[in-house]
Formats: C-alpha cells, sequence, structure tokens
C-alpha cells in the first residue's frame, strides 16, 4: 500500500500558501485531504478555486471565511459547486483592451448584434419564393 501521506501534506502546504491562512497539517485535515482526494481533483483545480474566491472577496462579492479549511476543503460539495463556476469564469471570453478601446471610440459594441429572428410570415414566403425558383428551373 502507497503512503499518499506526501501528496497529502503537498495539497495541504498549497491550500496555506494561497490563502495565507496558517492552518496546522494534523490527522483531520489530512483526513479531509484523503476525501478531497477521492473526487479526482488536483492541485490546478485547488489553486483555480482559491484565486477565484479571493477575487471575489477583493471584489466585495464573498467574505474572507469561505476561504477556510472546513468551507473549502472539508464541505466538497460546496468545493465542488466553486471548481464548477471557477472552470465557467476562466473559459469566458476576454476582450483585448486595445479593440476594446476602439470599439468604444467607434460607438460600437463589443458582441456582434444578434439577428433577428424571422416570423413564420418570413419563413413560409421564403419558402415560396425558393418553390417558385425550382418551378423556373425546371422550365428553362
Amino acid at each position: 500500500m502507497t503512503d499518499i501521506t506526501p501528496k497529502l501534506e503537498a495539497l495541504h502546504a498549497i491550500y496555506v500558501r494561497e490563502t495565507q491562512l496558517e492552518a496546522a497539517c494534523n490527522m483531520h485535515k489530512l483526513g479531509a485531504w484523503e476525501v478531497w482526494l477521492t473526487h479526482g481533483w488536483t492541485q490546478e483545480d485547488l489553486v483555480l478555486v482559491i484565486r477565484a474566491l479571493k477575487a471575489k472577496v477583493k471584489a466585495g462579492q464573498k467574505w474572507p471565511s469561505c476561504l477556510n479549511f472546513r468551507k473549502l476543503i472539508v464541505d466538497t460539495e460546496a468545493f465542488e459547486e466553486e471548481l464548477c463556476e471557477a472552470r465557467a469564469r476562466s473559459r469566458t471570453r476576454r476582450v483585448d483592451p486595445a479593440r476594446e478601446r476602439v470599439l468604444r471610440c467607434t460607438a460600437r459594441s463589443a458582441e456582434p448584434k444578434p439577428k433577428p429572428m424571422a416570423t413564420p410570415a418570413q419563413i413560409l414566403a421564403g419558402k415560396e419564393a425558393f418553390e417558385a425558383f425550382k418551378r423556373l428551373k425546371d422550365q428553362l
């Protein structure tokens, strides 16, 4: 049987480094880390969630206590939710600041305007026009 204690201690060291919360690495915490690992999460996931939460704390959207060990690591359901949200936010498209400035100066939006939905009458008219075109083609 492989001893995973060094891996658990490394995860705890990352937690302490990223949160800047000095939490002793005891048997209770090692057990929590072991449960955390059973979910298949990685060190990168841990760092992603902590940095996302720290950004929310800085923006005033979360309390600093969201980084507490029991709320972040022991409560695996909460961690999973935060991870899903952090991954989704990390996938959002980022606009180049220079491009954004040019768009603003030219009074254009960064997002393209959505095409208006065709009405049923427009769809039927298009279908009728296509049928008329096919009939004309067959006559030639």
